[in-house]
């Protein structure tokens, strides 16, 4: 449950003491929150004046709702006292980070989709379960690497996204959920999205040159379907398969780096990765559906049409498959194998439970992706933590022994 703190608009004095309400987030109704009283306690014996003016400078509208005016009585002795609600989530979320700037940028950070962080989520979850999966048997993943990597997935996933709105901006301006981007609004024209873009693309490149060779290669490499991946939507139904190829690109990478070659153990996990976006894009696709058709965008959500989740099974098929090929080449343990089973299930029940024709349904099934993943991470993790070592390196040697290896630069 969410807890707010209402501020007083107007202070009132009663018995020396400055009052402040608490009180429990029920739910939005009409665009505004309601709130049951919980208690009330005097702020000189907790925050005191200075600490009440410190919460008032920092407070910020995490839903971007305010209340009107609210009348609250205590026993005749407040009377019509007003309160001003401001929402202080115990959480930060994407769009309160971006509001929480000056006007001027809010545009630019929402160009990089910074008020939307599950994408960033599902581009770097694939690499920490690369590199989690080529770590040594007995080893934790290495720290440095893991933020390298999640400080290289928010800044090419907003560089992506730049790309894309550039591509997009006719078509987004005809789409409901889309319409009030920056570029689509007119908020931003595409020179200033072009200068702006080259400062992702500067940080993701200066992260890039802190690996080896082949990742450096490989990092090159990705650009390609990043700047074509927004083009796909107008020359085939497939484009989520060639996002696919675009997002999971760092489990490849990830790999590369912990290894510095490529085997035939990233193989199953990429193509695991694919199919995994296909199932949760073409649920996020299916919001779009209506306008979609209208203005000539192809998506797997028109395609498929009625037969989509036998579409979506057929994918989470191909998912266990990959995952559970990748732990026998990389002779994971049993509490991988929990992961497979758990990822698979919840799988069937997103797909079994979504309501494809209720967006909210789609956001919500779309957007649990990130806790399926992480739960999948933790347990890669956990299984590696008690894999021999001794196997691990007997599995390289059988691999290198065999000529199996993929790719060493």
């Amino acid at each position: 449950m969410h807890i707010s703190l209402l501020l007083m608009q107007r202070l009132h004095q009663v018995k020396n003491s400055w009052f402040a309400m608490k009180s429990c987030l029920l739910s939005p109704q009409m665009g505004t929150y309601q709130f049951r009283c919980s208690y009330i306690f005097p702020i000189s014996q907790h925050y005191g004046v200075a600490g009440l003016r410190t919460l008032r400078k920092h407070s910020f509208h995490g839903s971007g709702h305010i209340l009107s005016f609210w009348n609250y009585s205590l026993q005749g002795e407040l009377s019509e006292c007003n309160f001003i609600g401001i929402n202080r989530n115990l959480t930060v979320s994407g769009k309160s980070f971006v509001q929480a700037f000056p006007s001027n940028l809010q545009s630019y950070l929402q160009l990089m989709r910074i008020d939307r962080p599950i994408g960033v989520w599902l581009v770097f979850l694939p690499c920490a379960w690369s590199i989690s999966l080529a770590a040594p048997g007995g080893q934790l993943p290495d720290a440095k690497m893991l933020t390298l990597f999640a400080l290289g997935s928010f800044f090419m996933r907003g560089a992506g996204c730049i790309i894309n709105d550039m591509w997009d901006k006719d078509f987004d301006s005809k789409v409901a959920r889309t319409k009030d981007r920056p570029l689509a609004s007119g908020k931003l024209t595409r020179f200033k999205a072009l200068c702006f873009l080259s400062i992702p693309l500067s940080i993701s490149l200066s992260i890039l040159l802190t690996f080896n060779m082949n990742t450096i290669i490989l990092g090159v490499c990705s650009m390609i379907p990043c700047i074509l991946y927004p083009l796909m939507k107008r020359v085939t139904y497939w484009p989520q398969a060639f996002l696919g190829f675009t997002f999971n690109w760092g489990a490849v990478m990830g790999w590369s780096a912990v290894r510095g070659m490529l085997d035939w153990g990233v193989l199953p996990l990429y193509a695991s990765c694919i199919a995994w976006t296909l199932v949760y894009d073409t649920i996020y696709a299916f919001q779009d559906k209506e306008d979609d058709t209208v203005i000539g965008v192809k998506s797997t959500a028109i395609k498929f049409g009625d037969s989509t989740k036998t579409w979506l099974m057929s994918f989470t098929g191909l998912i266990s498959s990959g995952l559970l090929s990748t732990g026998y080449l990389c002779a994971q343990t049993w509490p991988y194998y929990v992961g497979v089973a758990l990822f698979t299930t919840h799988l069937v029940h997103q797909i079994y439970s979504v309501d494809l024709n209720n967006p909210e349904s789609c956001g919500q099934k779309f957007r649990s992706n990130r806790d399926l993943g992480l739960m999948f991470w933790l347990l890669i993790m956990a299984a590696n933590l008690i894999k021999s070592d001794k196997k691990d390196a007997g599995m390289e040697d059988e691999i290198q022994d065999s000529d199996q290896m993929l790719w060493s630069h």
